[in-house]
């Protein structure tokens, strides 16, 4: 509604990764085509990196980097002027911000942005990020603290079982998390989900559906028999029997 008869739909979807990472899957649809914007805001000039598809703030020691896995490149613009201008002592005391407009250059009417946000002081921990582009979800891959992370994000239009590289689900959203690529996944986070496999191993048992949001914590090789997951939400708590299986 913020956007009156501009847009048709809207739908925003984020996932946190602790400590310090957020994914940010937005949907958007026009009457009409045209172009969209992702827009950031910082108090100082922030810094613009069009060949990696990457905006930068940095505050205090503390930098945040926004890397776009969007579907064709997008252009990037800055600036601090202010529109319209205030007639009082405001303005000296709070100069306006910067703002970096994100943008698609060719009008459409419907738009993805992935965005991947990251909060870092000396280095960064995010590495090998590359856009996933299935029948029906959208998501990313890439190494986060040395462990190796699959994202899937259920499209609107979509129906049925989402698939990739050995993931199934009929969740809204997944991560899964493995050691290594094509290793057996340590942990698996997932959305209003009833179906959910990593190859051959089913992490949710048939008749098993989460209404909101569920992990299941990484389980050490030499953790005691038996294994369980402890799965809440707003419909009650299930405990769940894990089968042991070691990473290929």
């Amino acid at each position: 509604e913020a956007y009156g008869d501009r847009l048709t739909g809207f739908r925003r979807a984020t996932l946190f990764i602790r400590p310090n990472l957020w994914l940010v899957f937005d949907q958007l649809a026009a009457p009409e085509p045209a172009t969209f914007s992702f827009q950031l805001n910082a108090l100082h000039e922030m810094k613009l990196d069009n060949a990696a598809q990457q905006v930068e703030i940095l505050e205090n020691g503390v930098t945040l980097r926004a890397s776009h896995l969007s579907p064709g490149r997008l252009t990037y613009r800055q600036n601090n002027i202010r529109e319209h201008p205030l007639r009082s002592r405001y303005t000296e005391a709070f100069p306006e911000m910067w703002t970096a407009w994100c943008e698609t250059p060719e009008p459409a009417r419907n738009r993805e942005f992935l965005t991947i946000l990251e909060a870092f002081r000396e280095q960064t921990a995010v590495s090998g990020l590359k856009r996933i582009e299935t029948k029906g979800a959208t998501g990313a891959t890439f190494v986060y603290a040395g462990k190796h992370y699959t994202v899937l994000f259920r499209r609107n239009t979509a129906t049925g079982l989402l698939s990739h590289d050995g993931i199934e689900t009929d969740g809204r959203a997944v991560c899964m998390v493995r050691p290594a690529p094509g290793a057996n996944p340590e942990r698996a986070f997932f959305v209003d989900a009833g179906t959910l496999r990593a190859g051959e191993h089913a992490i949710l048992p048939t008749g098993v559906r989460t209404g909101e949001f569920a992990a299941n914590p990484a389980v050490p090789v030499e953790a005691p028999e038996p294994l369980t997951l402890t799965v809440k939400d707003s419909a009650g708590e299930y405990v769940i029997p894990l089968e042991r299986c070691r990473n290929s």
